[in-house]
């Protein structure tokens, strides 16, 4: 599939507009033509305030750009092997979140739980799990590139265990300063 760059100068979007969200780190794999990720985007909708525009976005897949050429680019579209190991994974993450989730305790936590409820596609739920917990930058991506599912697994398996750790010493820190 290609998109024409054009399309990317337009100063205003429309709904069913798509375009290719690229990590700004990538300009060096863009720059020696290397293949890197990017995630293909939908415009779902616009909400116009008084001095702007915000567009409601979803992301559709996530690619791998091959090339530019003619101010198009081209990509194939990523699809994540699914094998024994991943099958059953999503519960054990989604415990994991929820424990995670539990010890911060914000006001948000109650509508994370509710939301983490909602996909049982390993896929899009390491996704969301990476893109609402993991804070490193580098992390992140490390993750979002990472194609072997299980691997993904493994790995926000264990940053979720070093958030918990993390927070569980902060929490007895604070109890112990405050009593």
């Amino acid at each position: 599939m290609d998109i024409p760059a054009s399309r990317f100068g337009k100063k205003t979007f429309s709904r069913g507009d798509r375009f290719l969200f690229v990590p700004y780190n990538c300009l060096i794999k863009r720059i020696f033509k290397l293949h890197y990720l990017a995630v293909l985007c939908e415009i779902t909708g616009e909400k116009n305030s008084a001095d702007k525009i915000i567009y409601e976005v979803k992301g559709l897949h996530k690619v791998v750009i091959k090339k530019y050429k003619n101010n198009s680019a081209y990509f194939e579209e990523i699809f994540p092997g699914i094998n024994r190991k991943t099958e059953n994974v999503v519960g054990s993450l989604r415990k994991k979140a929820q424990e995670f989730v539990f010890l911060i305790n914000t006001e948000e936590s109650e509508k994370l739980i509710y939301l983490m409820n909602f996909s049982n596609d390993f896929s899009e739920f390491s996704d969301f799990v990476t893109n609402y917990f993991i804070l490193n930058y580098k992390d992140r991506i490390r993750i979002f590139s990472e194609r072997d599912l299980y691997k993904k697994y493994l790995m926000l398996h264990a940053m979720l265990d070093k958030l918990i750790i993390k927070t569980q010493k902060r929490i007895l820190r604070e109890k112990k300063s405050i009593g």
